[in-house]
């Protein structure tokens, strides 16, 4: 029930925001330290966040600075990038970046992002990583754009088709891969059994809920 009310509240902000900012205004840029963002105009998550306090998550951010230093990372792969928040700050403290992103509405913001902010050494892929190359169903959120995800089984609602392939298939050899991809963790990993050989760490977010609707 207090999730339902969350979300209803969410919903209602988004609304409001558009509402006041005119019907064409598709995204809106927050400075955030020393980087520019810029985000969904209906995104009250990250959007609000950065509007209102400049930063996101630095705790998130604080324990993958520190697993680049503990594992010597010059490589890291981002699985679920979102508008590149964690992938342009990290991107300053190691050589190379791998950032996948299956939503094409985000990945246009991701693109951007890393242009404002002159990351040269990240690669995009706009992919969903699962556990084999197919087309799957998305649902792309609009209050909170992070928690847009792979259909789930019985969900109901407009989604869009995005294109499946194995992390494996990428080739890539990171030190470290940060995985946050809403319920979708095992797929992803099951999909990246040679990489996961050559990786020194793993950051996945994991909700205890979504896992279980996953089965």
């Amino acid at each position: 029930m207090l999730l339902r009310a969350r979300v209803a509240v969410k919903r209602a902000m988004a609304r409001a925001r558009s509402t006041l900012m005119g019907p064409h205004v598709e995204a809106v840029m927050c400075r955030a330290g020393a980087h520019r963002f810029i985000l969904p105009a209906t995104d009250f998550t990250i959007g609000r966040k950065l509007a209102f306090f400049g930063a996101y998550n630095e705790e998130e951010f604080d324990t993958l600075r520190r697993l680049v230093a503990d594992h010597d990372v010059r490589e890291i792969a981002f699985v679920g990038s979102h508008v590149g928040y964690f992938v342009v700050k990290t991107a300053e403290l190691v050589e190379r970046v791998t950032a996948v992103e299956p939503n094409p509405a985000t990945l246009e913001l991701l693109e951007l992002n890393l242009r404002l902010n002159a990351c040269e050494n990240v690669t995009v892929h706009n992919m969903a990583a699962t556990s084999e190359a197919c087309v799957l169903e998305f649902v792309a959120a609009r209050e909170n754009t992070g928690s847009s995800h792979v259909r789930r089984a019985g969900e109901q609602g407009e989604s869009i088709r995005v294109q499946g392939r194995t992390l494996d298939s990428l080739g890539l050899s990171p030190e470290l891969v940060v995985i946050d991809t809403e319920g979708h963790e095992i797929d992803v990993l099951a999909g990246m059994a040679e990489t996961l050989g050559r990786v020194r760490a793993v950051s996945c977010e994991l909700i205890p809920a979504l896992l279980r609707g996953a089965g």
